[in-house]
């Protein structure tokens, strides 16, 4: 993996491939940073010139000495804010194009839920799921997928969008459903994603003071033979604020949205990624659960994932999200509201009895 692409300025060109990749996803092309400039240039003197008529007519006691620089002051700010906003966004999404273009890797600025299958149930959490600057390849053997995450998540009656950053690898074998939440990160109670928490395994030594791990009932031998303490040792040096979801045959983690278009960032993320994926890979490809009567012979390449699992360790068993709490205290709530009014005032008790039988 070179990153050197990344310290490079943004040309005409690389704006011309990003909008490549832009149109075979479905979307519009995006202006270059001179051309975002310029288009704000331009509406900077009409808004200045159309403020400097209005203000004049609505403050005629103001001095133009005074009213002019302040009109072309707010108006000067407006524009640089807005340039930053724009041209940071689509500059980094161009960068990471050029990142992938040079490394042979394949790159999708947006990717919606539908277009890729993913079975990480954080990533299917919420509404209008939308996965942005996505690189997928291969690099040394190992079989990635990198990019940023978005969701609308509803709660208690309100609704906020949560941002983080993913990774996908590829992995040797099926293994259970396995959640590694990590109490120094955030993603997994961010995205009210919630399990039962009798599914819930404690951990060796001082590791179950940060890492809380999830695993179907009855596979909790399973969890241990590959959340091994180096294992566990490992994500506290290299990655220590990553969040682990198992399912099928990938891993994915999860971590705090980072400028992934520094390269300073790209490299040490990256280097975690590489050092837990052939980790992984070593706890894994020897993974073989006995309940789902496979044998050997299904180790051909090109068999599908489900045979290695047993249906029930396939999936974690959900719990109850902070939503389904609030709509089951209500309900109670209001039935024994009901219950504690019949018995206050039996003669509507009575009363519905009789229209009932009626």
């Amino acid at each position: 993996m070179d990153a050197g692409s990344l310290d490079a300025p943004v040309t005409a060109a690389d704006v011309a491939a990003y909008n490549a990749a832009r149109g075979e996803a479905g979307l519009t092309p995006v202006a270059s940073p001179r051309r975002v400039a310029l288009g704000l240039g331009v509406g900077f003197a009409v808004a200045a010139a159309v403020a400097g008529v209005v203000a004049s007519a609505l403050l005629p006691d103001w001095p133009l000495w005074l009213l002019i620089p302040l009109i072309v002051a707010v108006l000067a700010l407006w524009c640089s804010l807005t340039y930053r906003r724009l041209a940071a966004a689509d500059t980094a999404q161009i960068k990471l194009a050029r990142l992938a273009a040079h490394n042979r890797w394949t790159f999708w600025p947006v990717l919606r839920a539908g277009q890729r299958y993913l079975p990480s149930a954080v990533l299917r959490a919420g509404k209008n799921a939308t996965n942005t600057g996505v690189l997928i390849g291969r690099d040394d053997g190992v079989e990635f997928t990198l990019g940023g995450h978005t969701a609308t998540i509803e709660r208690a009656g309100s609704t906020h969008i949560v941002s983080f950053d993913f990774a996908e690898l590829k992995l040797p074998a099926p293994v259970p459903h396995m959640i590694l939440a990590n109490r120094r990160a955030g993603v997994f109670a961010a995205t009210d994603v919630s399990f039962d928490r009798r599914q819930r395994l404690s951990l060796e030594g001082d590791f179950d003071r940060t890492f809380a791990l999830y695993c179907p009932r009855e596979y909790e031998r399973d969890a241990l033979y590959v959340f091994t303490p180096d294992l566990m040792a490992l994500f506290l040096d290299v990655a220590p604020d990553c969040e682990v979801e198992l399912v099928d045959d990938r891993a994915y983690l999860f971590a705090a949205s980072a400028p992934l278009d520094d390269r300073a960032v790209f490299e040490a993320r990256f280097a975690a990624l590489r050092m837990l994926a052939d980790r992984l890979r070593r706890r894994t490809e020897n993974y073989l659960d006995e309940r789902s009567g496979a044998s050997s012979t299904l180790s051909a390449p090109r068999r599908p994932a489900s045979p290695r699992v047993a249906g029930r360790g396939r999936r974690l068993r959900t719990g109850l999200t902070v939503r389904d709490g609030i709509a089951i205290a209500v309900g109670a709530a209001c039935a024994i509201g009901l219950i504690v009014y019949g018995l206050m005032h039996p003669e509507m008790l009575a009363h519905m009895h009789v229209r009932l039988h009626i």
